[in-house]
């Protein structure tokens, strides 16, 4: 734990001392796939959120997802875990199969701000995160469209040290970052 609070703290630093970082090495990929036209500029912000916290690539891309074809679905996205956003009044607001590392975000009735939120929400479980104790988290206990949209949207620190565990468990190796003069070397 010391060591990913010290590199936070180090890449916080080094972000704040140089003009421009970029993102080297790394392993794996989060796919998010829209199964039927979400509100793009929200599963962007999602997805850039998430790469920007977790150090990995995040990709959003179109395929399709049903119960029937769950596990090809997550195949065909050729992904280390999946979130897949579909819109179908029959289905809970998210599912998630941890085992099989891929979730769906149920669209359906939520407004823009609702799919970004429950687009973390799953994501963030997906990777190993869990709920937290903090009003501004994200992964608060939530039961209802109402409640999501009441909920806090920011990936809390106890739901990142959590995915930071399991992250390597899952197959992903995180980015590292640094200042782009010593990336050309």
């Amino acid at each position: 734990m010391k060591k990913v609070v010290l590199a936070l703290v180090m890449c916080a630093a080094m972000a704040a001392s140089c003009e421009e970082m970029v993102k080297i090495g790394g392993k794996g990929r989060l796919a998010v796939v829209d199964t039927y036209g979400a509100p793009q500029e929200a599963v962007q912000r999602a997805a850039r959120k998430l790469e920007n916290l977790l150090l990995i690539t995040v990709s959003a891309e179109k395929g399709t997802w049903s119960f029937a074809n769950a596990q090809s679905a997550f195949d065909a996205a050729k992904a280390t875990a999946a979130v897949f956003i579909v819109k179908d009044p029959a289905l809970p607001m998210s599912l998630v199969a941890m085992e099989s590392k891929w979730g769906v975000v149920n669209a359906d009735g939520l407004d823009e701000k609702g799919v970004e939120k429950e687009l973390l929400r799953v994501a963030t479980v997906v990777l190993g995160g869990a709920s937290s104790k903090y009003t501004a988290s994200s992964m608060r206990p939530v039961f209802s469209k109402e409640g999501l949209a009441k909920a806090g949207d920011v990936v809390t620190f106890d739901s990142l040290m959590a995915m930071f565990t399991y992250l390597p468990e899952m197959g992903f190796k995180q980015h590292e970052l640094v200042p782009k003069e010593d990336a050309d070397k």
